[in-house]
């Protein structure tokens, strides 16, 4: 397990709008993986385009601080990794989305 990539979730500011609220959505984010995947994706691949067999959003908060601030909590909490690791992890994808061969 020792050189398994680690994977945290953070905010993007991915969001539902329901009745004029905004529903934030954590995303997964594994390290040098290219791209994120926001929790609750629909099967389509395309936010709001949900049918009844989707899996429900994970909403946590009604912005994209108290989202994040649940995700650096439920990090730590669950994998033990800092705020400072998490933003390695998300650099790390980033770098590999930037060397990606299209």
């Amino acid at each position: 397990m020792e050189n398994q990539p680690r994977t945290i979730l953070t905010s993007l500011h991915i969001c539902d709008e329901i009745d004029g609220v905004l529903h934030f959505i954590p995303c997964s984010v594994t390290e040098n993986v290219a791209g994120y995947t926001p929790m609750g994706k629909p099967r389509n691949g395309m936010m709001g385009e949900r049918t009844i067999n989707d899996p429900m959003p994970w909403y946590w908060g009604n912005t994209d601080e108290e989202c994040q601030a649940i995700c650096d909590d439920y990090n730590l909490e669950t994998f033990g990794i800092t705020r400072k690791e998490a933003l390695e992890i998300i650099a790390s994808s980033m770098r590999a989305q930037n060397n990606h061969d299209y």
